[in-house]
């Protein structure tokens, strides 16, 4: 005979031990003090709204909606965090964000460009917080460029590669 029970086993039982880690090394706190507070009535911090990002990729979701099933499914039971839905993630990006602008080459070509101090300096503390990068190095390598990424989504611009998609910037730091 067969037998239902519930269960808080998911496949993803490794962000579990990910989720501690971070914990352990304060991370909820290293993102709030970096990228600020948000105001209290939106309910949800800056570090839960980027923490379940990433706990959302890494249970294999690859857009922002699929953080509301994985959320019900798997993210639910870590402990100490609340997982927003994809709403509300959406509009924290959208006020982390700032707005792109047009710089021309010397060739006079016209580049769509977006640079924002605020998350280039988190993302730099973190490269250090997380011993990624040594600050004292007097020897570091930048290395950006853009990776085109194909997407028929609708925002999505016609490129030279004769498709539709994106550039996202890719950057590695080395000494």
């Amino acid at each position: 005979m067969y037998k239902a029970f519930k269960s808080n086993i998911t496949p993803f039982g490794g962000i579990s031990l990910i989720h501690n880690q971070l914990l352990s090394k304060d991370i909820v706190n290293f993102i709030d003090n970096q990228l600020g507070k948000r105001v209290k009535t939106v309910g949800y911090d800056y570090s839960e709204l980027i923490l379940s990002r990433i706990y959302t990729s890494f249970c294999g979701g690859n857009a922002t909606e699929d953080v509301n099933y994985i959320r019900e499914n798997t993210l639910c039971h870590l402990k100490g965090i609340c997982i927003p839905s994809a709403d509300t993630i959406l509009r924290g990006d959208n006020e982390l964000s700032v707005e792109s602008y047009f710089l021309d080459n010397d060739s006079g070509k016209e580049h769509l460009v977006n640079v924002n101090p605020k998350m280039n300096r988190f993302l730099l503390a973190s490269a250090i917080k997380f011993e990624q990068v040594n600050p004292s190095s007097k020897d570091l390598v930048l290395d950006f460029d853009h990776q085109f990424i194909a997407a028929s989504k609708y925002d999505a611009a016609y490129s030279y590669k004769k498709q539709k998609g994106y550039f996202s910037g890719i950057a590695t730091i080395n000494n």
